[in-house]
């Protein structure tokens, strides 16, 4: 007898639902990957079945269907979903796109969201930085102490001594548990929804960037592909390059110096919701 018949049944279904499949493993399935009821034992109950399902791909199924019950979600592809890992950050996303004209698609989604998390992640790093700098402070703060205690020249000034050692000590345990517990790298339902008015500045971010580094690859290609042949290249030929390059680099530029001019009102990190 079947374990997962209603797995088994929605992954034979002839529109094969990502929806429908993920809505049977949240039924029947446990989040592990081990054990009776596990994403293992349903992937080889589908093999068996004709059906080759990987467990991280049925992981996505499960955790997007529980991420996003029927009430939640938009006309828009199951991937769409997906990518966006939570429902609110898919919200505002879609009520941003929407007012601006956009449509949303998974890049939609991924170039809004990719930037979010950049931004967690410098924020962590800088969290992380300063841990370690409490941490190392402490470390010093308690050598100094100990080597007070050991010079004291009676028991008042050693016990001073000691009770700043200790003191150093706990702040150096503390900033070490609080630099081991941040997590650099997000995951996806840690990250925090966008702000509505926020969006189109992180899509307008995404497509520069992309646009920043082809056009730098394109550069170093063309540098490779004129190689020691630009020797052999006429003056006329020499002098048209050059003012390409240079137009290339001047529209750059520009780019650079538009953004720059705003810094002296920026806000540092963008707003997200529920901030």
């Amino acid at each position: 007898m079947s374990k997962f018949p209603e797995t088994i049944a929605a992954a034979k279904g002839s529109d094969g639902s990502q929806w429908k499949i993920g809505e049977a493993l949240l039924h029947e399935a446990e989040e592990s990957y081990t054990g009776p009821r596990g994403l293992q034992a349903v992937a080889d109950e589908l093999e068996k079945n004709g059906l080759e399902f990987s467990t991280s791909y049925l992981s996505n199924l499960r955790t997007t269907a529980e991420a996003f019950p029927r009430n939640r979600r938009h006309e828009l592809p199951w991937k769409v979903h997906s990518a966006a890992g939570n429902p609110d950050s898919l919200d505002v996303i879609v009520k941003a796109a929407r007012k601006d004209g956009e449509k949303v698609t998974i890049w939609y989604v991924e170039d809004v969201l990719r930037r979010i998390r950049e931004d967690e992640r410098r924020k962590r790093e800088e969290a992380k930085a300063e841990a370690a700098r409490e941490q190392a402070e402490a470390e010093a703060e308690e050598a100094e102490a100990k080597a007070r205690a050991k010079k004291a020249k009676d028991e008042t000034e050693r016990s001073k001594a000691r009770r700043q050692q200790e003191s150093a000590r706990e702040r150096k345990r503390k900033a070490r548990e609080k630099k081991d517990a941040i997590k650099l790298a997000p995951k996806r339902k840690e990250i925090p929804p966008p702000a509505e008015d926020d969006v189109a500045v992180l899509v307008a971010q995404s497509f520069a960037l992309a646009n920043a580094g082809k056009a730098r690859r394109l550069a170093e290609e063309s540098r490779k592909k004129l190689g020691r042949n630009v020797s052999d290249l006429s003056v006329t030929a020499i002098n048209a390059l050059a003012e390409a390059a240079l137009k290339a680099a001047n529209a750059w530029t520009d780019v650079a110096n538009h953004v720059r001019s705003t810094s002296a009102n920026k806000r540092g990190h963008l707003a997200v919701v529920n901030e």
